[in-house]
């Protein structure tokens, strides 16, 4: 089913960076299951990707009544769903069994970085 989008619409979207990067939604495999036995791999694991610049964000969901529930997300860069579910498939976590995960596309649009450098004491601040 094809929508015909307002022509404004058309013009606004035309100014998007619309970069394109993959959600990997990440969660326990079941609700019982000890995570810690690959905690430290993962994390290192997910520093890996960052610096390799492959690792866009990362982090767990927190509920709205402020629980843990084991549930997080990242996000990647890569060309195209193959490359993404290999990057998430590599993960300790995924591998050993203890977390599954959906993937989505995900084309970045709206929002804004900030991010400021203190030259006085080599701090950085992200906003």
């Amino acid at each position: 089913m094809t929508v015909e989008l307002p022509p404004e619409v058309l013009e606004i979207g035309a100014r998007f960076y619309a970069k394109r990067m993959y959600l990997v939604m990440t969660r326990p495999a079941r609700p019982d299951i000890d995570l810690r036995p690959y905690l430290v791999e993962h994390l290192h694991h997910q520093l890996d990707l960052e610096k390799r610049g492959i690792l866009f964000a990362a982090g767990p969901i927190i509920t709205e009544a402020g629980g843990f529930p084991g549930t997080g997300l990242f996000i990647l860069r890569a060309k195209d769903f193959e490359e993404a579910r290999a990057i998430a498939d590599s993960d300790p976590m995924h591998k050993s069994g203890r977390r599954v995960y959906d993937l989505y596309e995900w084309r970045m649009h709206e929002g804004r970085i900030s991010l400021s450098i203190n030259l006085s004491d080599s701090t950085v601040e992200l906003a």
